[in-house]
């Protein structure tokens, strides 16, 4: 059946997919950026609440944030990522599954960096010996570790309750 996609043009194609008008390589710019930038998700922590923990392994100094703006948070300021079937194997795994667990169905629609759908900084704990400071890591920090940061020396934790 010919229908006519939202460029105008003439395909055979019934359904039209947002990944469609992505050349490869923006598909291949966004997969880079997403493997250099997410670094952790959102789970149940031990010390309180829900906590920041490593998707993977986090060498010192990474910067976490790394591309995350304030103006992300905010809807429709943030970047759309689309990927395609083939362009999956590029993703870090851990970063892929993230991504599925948000988005049941990202071949189909783009989907947000999982940086800016999780707010990370909002789910920070505290520790009077945190492995997190200001915007990077401290130290190396093992896949499945939280990230912690110390309330007192954050300037950007000033809202932050401490719970003792």
């Amino acid at each position: 059946m010919k229908t006519q996609n939202s460029l105008g043009n003439k395909t055979e194609n019934t359904y039209h997919f947002s990944y469609a008008t992505r050349t490869d390589k923006e598909i291949l710019e966004g997969i880079k950026e997403l493997n250099e930038s997410v670094w952790c998700r959102l789970s149940p922590s031990k010390i309180h609440g829900v906590g920041v923990f490593a998707l993977r392994d986090i060498p010192k100094g990474t910067p976490i944030l790394k591309g995350v703006r304030a103006s992300m948070y905010r809807f429709g300021t943030n970047p759309t990522y689309y990927i395609t079937e083939k362009h999956v194997k590029l993703l870090h795994p851990a970063i892929w599954e993230l991504i599925t667990d948000r988005n049941p169905n990202p071949f189909y629609i783009g989907f947000n960096s999982p940086n800016a759908d999780q707010c990370l900084m909002s789910f920070m704990n505290h520790s009077d010996n945190p492995n997190f400071g200001l915007s990077s890591t401290l130290i190396d920090i093992n896949e499945g570790e939280e990230l912690l940061e110390d309330y007192r020396n954050c300037g950007s934790c000033l809202n932050k309750v401490i719970h003792k």
